[in-house]
């Protein structure tokens, strides 16, 4: 009952058994590993879901997106097979029935079937927990894109984007570049298509490198690239990363 549209299908799937959890459908946003958010959930069947995971399945939940935002009832293929494994820290119903929770997203996962109880609004879904390869070969060119990276988020920051100047000293502090690309694109208001593309990456030099050219077209209709420095990274970009 799925569809395969993942990037790194093969090869990234952990060795271990595969778990059935609810799966909570979202529109227009891409929740990530380590990500902590709070999300409005409305849909009967979505808060369905939310009940099963606190009651049954010790808070964890799975979270895809849905391919087009508008539809209210969402069929398996109307669903990315990449997701989100998250747990839900905090629920509360709100006086107009909707239920607010605070989830945290703990890895990537991949659906491999939709499953639905007897007498239930909602899907489970099976999934196995993906990774990307053990180690990168290349650690100079590692270390290189992780410093572009922060770099390249710097100078966001620096024309008035509206984020946080810590969240700066906590990337400096992530050495594992998996994560780090996770964290900036948590942090970045991405297309949705764009943030599905880095969450079915895997291989986090990958990740880095996609994360850098799009922030380089980002720059490229910035109308700071009037300054000769925005001219000068734009070249590198195009060298580096391609148009």
């Amino acid at each position: 009952m799925s569809s395969n549209n993942g990037r790194g299908d093969s090869g990234g799937l952990v060795g271990v058994q595969y778990e059935i959890l609810p799966l909570l459908p979202v529109r227009n946003i891409v929740v990530y590993p380590f990500m902590i958010l709070p999300l409005f959930v409305g849909r009967e069947s979505s808060i369905e879901a939310v009940k099963q995971s606190l009651d049954v399945h010790n808070r964890l939940i799975v979270l895809a997106g849905q391919k087009d935002m508008f539809i209210e009832s969402p069929a398996p293929e109307e669903i990315y097979n990449f997701g989100t494994l998250a747990m839900i820290m905090r629920e509360r119903t709100l006086p107009d029935g909707r239920v607010k929770i605070l989830i945290q997203g703990l890895s990537k996962v991949y659906i491999s079937e939709f499953l639905r109880l007897t007498n239930s609004n909602f899907f489970q879904v099976k999934v196995k927990r993906v990774e990307g390869p053990a180690g990168e070969s290349d650690a100079v060119a590692v270390d290189s894109l992780m410093r572009t990276a922060r770099e390249r988020l710097e100078k966001i920051i620096s024309v008035g984007k509206v984020l946080s100047a810590d969240i700066l000293m906590v990337l400096e502090d992530i050495q594992d570049p998996g994560r780090l690309s996770d964290l900036i694109a948590s942090n970045l208001n991405l297309k949705v298509d764009e943030g599905q593309e880095l969450l079915e990456t895997l291989a986090p030099i990958e990740r880095l490198q996609f994360y850098c050219k799009i922030r380089c077209k980002t720059m490229r209709n910035h109308p700071y690239q009037r300054d000769n420095y925005w001219a000068k990274k734009n070249q590198y970009c195009v060298k580096k990363f391609g148009r």
